[in-house]
C-alpha cells in the first residue's frame, strides 16, 4: 500500500484514515448522546412510536451501501494489507451501528418527545402540520433554527399521536 509514497504522504494518508474513522465515531456518540436522556430530564415514557418498516429498511439501506462503499477495500485481495483491513472493519461496525440508531423509535415521555435529533419539551411545540409527503407528522418548534421536526410514525398510530400532542400543547 505505501510502496512509492514519501514519509509525507505515509503519514498524511494514515491520518486521513484516522480522522475519517474518528469523525463518523463522533457521529456514533453523538447520535446517542441525543437519543439517550436522563428520565428525571424527560419523565417517564407513555409510548414507544415506532417507525414505518419501510422507512427503516431505506434507513438501514442507505448506511448498508455506505459502509459496503468505504469497505470495499477489504474485498480486493491484489493489495491487501492490515492497516486498511482494520479501517475497512471499523468503518463497517460504525456504518452498522448508525443504521441501528437510525431505526431506534420515538418515546413519546411525560415531558415531551426523544427523537433521534434529541428531547424536545411540549413547550417547545408550536403546532402540528401534515407533512408533504404524508410519511410523518411536521412539528413546527418555537425556536429560530431547525424549527420544524418530522416525526415518521406507523399510520395507524398516526391520529393517536397527533390528538396526544395537541392535548398536551392546548395544556401549556
Amino acid at each position: 500500500m505505501f510502496e512509492g509514497l514519501s514519509t509525507t504522504s505515509i503519514i498524511l494518508l494514515i491520518a486521513l484514515h484516522v480522522l475519517l474513522v474518528g469523525v463518523v465515531a463522533c457521529l456514533m456518540i453523538w447520535r446517542a448522546k441525543k437519543y439517550y436522556v436522563a428520565e428525571e430530564i424527560s419523565g417517564d415514557i407513555i409510548w414507544v412510536l415506532k417507525q414505518s418498516s419501510e422507512r427503516n429498511i431505506r434507513n438501514c439501506a442507505m448506511y448498508i451501501v455506505v459502509g459496503c462503499f468505504f469497505s470495499s477495500r477489504l474485498f480486493r485481495l491484489t493489495d491487501i494489507d492490515i492497516f486498511r483491513m482494520i479501517t475497512s472493519c471499523v468503518l463497517a461496525i460504525e456504518m452498522i451501528a448508525m443504521a441501528v440508531f437510525s431505526t431506534l423509535p420515538y418515546k413519546i415521555c411525560a415531558k415531551g418527545i426523544i427523537t433521534h435529533q434529541g428531547f424536545v419539551e411540549w413547550s417547545m411545540i408550536r403546532k402540528i402540520m401534515d407533512s408533504e409527503k404524508g410519511e410523518g407528522v411536521v412539528l413546527k418548534l418555537k425556536r429560530q433554527v431547525d424549527n420544524e421536526l418530522v416525526i415518521y410514525c406507523q399510520k395507524e398510530e398516526r391520529e393517536k399521536f397527533e390528538r396526544y400532542v395537541r392535548e398536551r400543547i392546548d395544556l401549556e
